[in-house]
């Protein structure tokens, strides 16, 4: 049986001279991503094709596939292909575009949403919401939590992630903040470029980014059955909230944001 994609090819962390291409395929392949800087054509649509020499960036063997590609011009559309090896098959994805992060101080545009929660009602949402973002066209992505049913379930991050933002996936990047139906789950540094902690800074252009995981923020227990807070427990994020020793409070970029479900 040929491989195939479980996960089509999706941007994660855009930096000023690259960015990580991520995808899962069903069974163990090598990975390789070319990328090429890409030409505009405004032909009635707006369609990018690739010029200029091929960059080769290799893979290990695996079934969930990250790359990251570097050595490259920010602020700056960038044709990309993902392809997985396996024996003497081949897997190739289509052709798409990401563009390269802008230097510091440069403005930006970025769409938030969350809540979703893996409610079925949702779902009649994606498609239009999908639609509507990229009318709009953002720089990048936020998902402010709540996103799956139950973060601990694999399936539900194609049902309700990848599966009916793909399309917006395979060209903008997008970062996580996760809620109480992540459920601290492993599989978000799993899927996503992210650290395992759940809590992560980033800059992108004029703006300093940090997203909180408010559900463990603090030490619990469980009391009569019920979760409680640990009284005068250090926070397991204070690194990131004491004034002086913040990333927030770092004053590198004019704007800073706090990310957080509550």
């Amino acid at each position: 049986m040929q491989n195939s994609f479980i996960k089509e090819p999706y941007i994660q962390s855009p930096k000023e001279d690259g960015v990580t291409v991520m995808w899962q395929t069903e069974k163990e392949a090598r990975g390789q991503l070319s990328v090429w800087q890409a030409k505009a054509s405004l032909c009635g649509d707006l369609i990018y094709y690739p010029q200029s020499k091929e960059f080769l960036f290799e893979g290990p063997l695996a079934q969930i596939h990250k790359i990251k590609a570097v050595g490259l011009k920010k602020d700056t559309d960038y044709c990309y292909q993902a392809t997985s090896f396996r024996g003497g098959e081949k897997l190739k994805s289509p052709v798409k575009v990401f563009r390269t992060a802008p230097a510091a101080n440069s403005s930006i545009s970025f769409c938030v949403t969350s809540e979703f929660g893996g409610a079925d009602a949702s779902m009649q949402l994606m498609d239009k919401l999908v639609t509507q973002i990229s009318k709009e066209r953002p720089d990048f992505l936020l998902f402010v939590g709540d996103m799956v049913r139950d973060g601990r379930i694999s399936l539900d991050w194609d049902k309700y992630i990848f599966i009916p933002f793909k399309r917006l996936f395979s060209t903008t990047p997008f970062y996580f903040c996760p809620g109480n139906h992540e459920e601290n789950s492993s599989l978000m540094s799993l899927f996503l470029d992210m650290p395992p902690r759940g809590y992560h800074s980033f800059d992108y252009g004029c703006a300093s980014f940090v997203a909180l995981d408010s559900t463990q923020m603090a030490t619990h227990k469980k009391v009569n059955g019920e979760l409680a807070i640990v009284e005068n427990a250090p926070l397991t994020h204070s690194p990131w909230l004491k004034p002086g020793d913040s990333s927030l409070s770092k004053e590198r970029l004019p704007r800073q944001v706090l990310l957080l479900l509550r």
